[in-house]
């Protein structure tokens, strides 16, 4: 899906804000409106040994590390100028299911190849670029290239993993007291450790778009909000996922670390508890001492349903995603009972113990989740936040940013039904998964090529400025 003509003019008066030379923003601008969708595994190690083969100043080492089903990870490393100077690290996917973050590491990848004085304006020795940190579960997303074409098909399709170390990245870092470490976050680490002036942790969201930051520099933020402001996307302006979050500006937000969520103001109790069912650290917590983090969530789908007054609060939007989370807890604990019997036969199988216990830990921390919800409603009530009014746009967005991640839970349960051949099961999780995004509201597309070109300026804004305190 191409990129929205009436969007060009703002993406170069972006790209020249954040100091891109007119030929470079016209290959990035070309480039994300290519067709095609998100890239696999082999094709993203193909195009970075075919860069590293046309460019002296490229490298690409094929196996830096190994993912936990045996399958090399590769490493790309792009030289600047500046011998001594910054590094840089850009990371994707993350969490499995935002494949947009794959899609957005290749083309910058690509573009700072052929144009390496983006790294040498800046000051930099060498960006890495791992486009393909978690195999695994890109193996576990069921949409194939094409992103998808609303909430239920998103549930349906995307796999998510529980926050341990066992099913995805961020959030799974170890803890000071140890965990387990998958091979990909032990590369990962490594990686974090050699990027010693900036890490780009791209990822992708539903519902709303953001970018968070782990530095208050009052520049950046000012060029994260511009390109924010142009793209024509609806913006986050409420506080993302981490409650007691520092706002920068509109859609920008404070990284929050493990210490940050441990400490919430809003649920002092709940994020420990679930740290003790898989939870580790976040990246932010092993960084260099002094480098800048950013994480542009730019979304895939949002709310189509306008902004007139929806008739209903803040309460009763926080209120039906923890009654979403509790019915999603209920669904799957009754798929589990009645597919306990294949499960106990089939559990050898990686992709059922994958998401076997992806389904299951939802079920275990649902009432912890439930409870943070309820927690937050308690805390707004003294504001009055709780009970202002919502339009119907903002409505699907608060209530659609914790309840897509619920019906992606029940998908998992799906999936097992599917794979065990209990037809009548399956189709009780996908009503159940449909009527919730019938709840949520109806959905448009954001293109593709849209969010790749957003969330490239989010990524090289960040770059430059990471270097701007010592350049």
């Amino acid at each position: 899906m191409s990129i929205r003509r009436d969007y060009h003019e703002a993406f170069q008066t972006s790209a020249a804000a954040i100091g891109l030379l007119p030929d470079e923003a016209d290959m990035l601008w070309h480039i994300c409106n290519e067709p095609g969708g998100y890239p696999n595994y082999e094709e993203l190690r193909s195009d970075s040994a075919a860069l590293a083969a046309e460019f002296d100043h490229v490298d690409f080492d094929p196996e830096r590390g190994i993912a936990s089903n045996d399958q090399p990870i590769g490493v790309t490393a792009i030289r600047g100028a500046t011998n001594g100077g910054a590094v840089g690290y850009l990371q994707g996917s993350e969490h499995a299911h935002e494949l947009i973050a794959q899609r957005t590491s290749a083309k910058l990848k690509r573009l700072v190849a052929h144009y390496p004085g983006i790294l040498d304006r800046s000051g930099y020795e060498k960006l890495l670029i791992c486009d393909h940190i978690d195999p695994v579960g890109e193996s576990m997303q069921e949409g194939g290239s094409q992103p998808s074409a609303g909430t239920a098909e998103y549930a349906l399709n995307g796999w998510r993993g529980s926050w341990s170390a066992y099913d995805q990245i961020s959030w799974a870092y170890p803890t000071a007291s140890g965990q387990l470490v998958r091979p990909e976050i032990a590369l990962s680490l490594e990686l974090l450790q050699e990027a010693r002036d900036f890490f780009g942790s791209l990822h992708g969201s539903v519902f709303s778009s953001y970018v968070l930051v782990s530095r208050q520099d009052e520049a950046l933020i000012a060029d994260l909000q511009h390109i924010l402001s142009n793209s024509g996307l609806d913006l986050n302006l409420d506080l993302p996922e981490a409650a007691n979050t520092l706002v920068h500006a509109p859609g920008v937000f404070d990284i929050v670390n493990k210490a940050h969520v441990d400490e919430s103001v809003y649920a002092p109790d709940i994020p420990q508890e679930i740290s003790a069912k898989g939870g580790g650290t976040n990246a932010l917590d092993h960084i260099a001492k002094g480098a800048l983090m950013v994480v542009p969530e730019v979304a895939s789908i949002e709310s189509a349903a306008g902004n007139e007054p929806s008739g209903f609060t803040r309460r009763h939007a926080v209120e039906m995603r923890a009654n979403m989370t509790q019915a999603a807890a209920a669904s799957i604990d009754q798929a589990l009972g009645q597919l306990n019997p294949w499960l106990t036969d089939n559990m050898i199988q990686p992709r059922v113990q994958r998401l076997y216990n992806a389904a299951a830990w939802y079920r275990e921390v649902s009432a912890e989740l439930v409870q943070g919800h309820l927690k937050i409603i308690e805390t707004e009530a003294s504001t009055g936040k709780a009970d202002v009014l919502l339009s119907k746009a903002k409505y699907a967005q608060i209530l659609g940013l914790f309840a897509t991640e619920a019906l992606m839970y029940v998908g998992n349960a799906r999936r097992l039904a599917r794979q065990a051949g209990n037809v009548a099961l399956q189709q009780e999780l996908t009503r159940h998964i449909r009527r919730g995004a019938e709840i949520i509201g109806p959905t448009r597309v954001v293109p593709l090529s849209q969010q790749v070109a957003i969330q490239s300026l989010l990524a090289l804004a960040s770059m430059r400025h990471a270097t701007s305190a010592t350049a």
